[in-house]
């Protein structure tokens, strides 16, 4: 992609009102799985602490997707937020992130895999809409088929996403962002792949969005809606999920979460060549952020989705997004938001080659690593 023009180089460092909040740049961290918390508890840990505190610069940090039950887990060592050792760990967290004095918000994205999740894991079996295979099981190949949900247990995990919202609360975080995107539960419920009910969480489209929105208006209910913010995933594929009309659900779900007030829609943008060294299906232009906003969400968007410092200034630059979310650039560049100030005045910065490897492992190597992914040596800048 060609380097962004003068004018739209400084796009991502100017403030934001999101929800309750002013951000002081518009870089996000993207809420990134890694398996990194407390084997036993899952609480967080002194090492997830400094993690987040290393990358305080950002405008909005979203911690990684993070369970509302043990029946919710599909990973190993993925952190909770529903016990009172989550809250004791992640208040330790907050405060190392507030101590950086940085001025960044700091949202908790509450996640239930459902029929994705692993019962090896939770020692229950995988729940979701319909009772349609698990697209994996034991982190690999397709499973039995997940429990149907009743309507009564609908009811009890919505309930599980206002208790681990008061949690989130009670533990310092500014707000929850409540996970939509990526073949989990919520997503489930939304695509007709996997949502074969006809009752008042299936059939239509505003039956199938029912329990995205039951979820949100839990979280709002605890919080306020300037504290919530919502992650979709309009054109993806990922953990088999299809819908027959895409376009006409997600104009549903950007109208209706715009009803709400939320903070925030966090968008997974359809990829190609333009944003990812790897291809995916064509654009669809009705499922992108701006297309969001087109159907008639007001609020400030989030873009997600292999962006760099110049895709990501020409997106905000253009008014197709408000904030653009990174993830495996953050990943590998703590002091990511140092860099991209420096290429916004018109310098050549490098940046550390991210380790797919080490993503979902577990100790420090690739995590805190200062030998795979140093801090910036500046002598290497080239000043404009």
């Amino acid at each position: 992609m060609a380097a962004s023009a003068p004018a739209s180089r400084g796009a991502l460092f100017s403030p934001l009102k999101v929800g309750a909040f002013s951000l002081p740049n518009r870089i996000a961290l993207a809420p990134l799985t890694r398996c990194r918390a407390t084997p036993g508890t899952n609480a967080p840990n002194a090492m997830m602490a400094a993690y987040y505190a290393a990358r305080a610069d950002a405008g909005l940090l979203i911690a990684e997707a993070t369970v509302i039950s043990e029946e919710a887990r599909g990973f190993p060592n993925t952190p909770g937020c529903f016990t009172p050792e989550h809250v004791a760990g992640w208040k330790t967290v907050v405060e190392a992130v507030r101590a950086r004095k940085t001025g960044t918000v700091f949202f908790c994205q509450l996640w239930h895999q459902g029929r994705t999740a692993s019962p090896q894991l939770s020692g229950v079996p995988a729940v979701g809409p319909s009772p349609v295979s698990n697209w994996k099981t034991g982190f690999g190949g397709i499973g039995e088929a997940c429990v149907e949900m009743t309507v009564e247990k609908i009811e009890s995990v919505i309930a599980e996403y206002a208790h681990a919202a008061r949690c989130a609360d009670e533990a310092g975080f500014d707000g929850v962002e409540i996970h939509g995107a990526n073949g989990y539960l919520p997503n489930q419920f939304l695509a007709t792949s996997s949502n074969l009910r006809d009752d008042a969480y299936g059939g239509d489209v505003p039956r199938r969005a029912r329990f995205l929105l039951d979820a949100t208006r839990a979280a709002i209910a605890v919080l306020g809606a300037g504290r919530v913010g919502v992650r979709i995933s309009p054109a993806s594929h990922w953990q088999d999920m299809h819908d027959t009309d895409p376009t006409a659900t997600y104009a549903y779900v950007a109208r209706e979460l715009d009803a709400l007030g939320i903070a925030y829609l966090h968008v997974v943008e359809p990829r190609d060549t333009g944003l990812a060294a790897v291809p995916t299906d064509p654009v669809d232009a009705a499922l992108t952020g701006a297309a969001m906003r087109a159907a008639g969400f007001k609020g400030p968007i989030l873009s997600a989705g292999g962006h760099d410092f110049s895709s990501g200034s020409d997106y905000v630059a253009r008014g197709d997004a408000d904030a653009v979310v990174y993830g495996r650039h953050y990943i590998a560049n703590s002091d990511l938001v140092r860099r991209f100030a420096l290429m916004a005045e018109g310098a050549v910065v490098p940046l550390n080659a991210y380790d797919r490897d080490t993503f979902y492992s577990s100790g420090a190597k690739g995590y805190l690593d200062d030998e795979m992914y140093p801090l910036l040596d500046e002598a290497k800048v080239v000043k404009a």
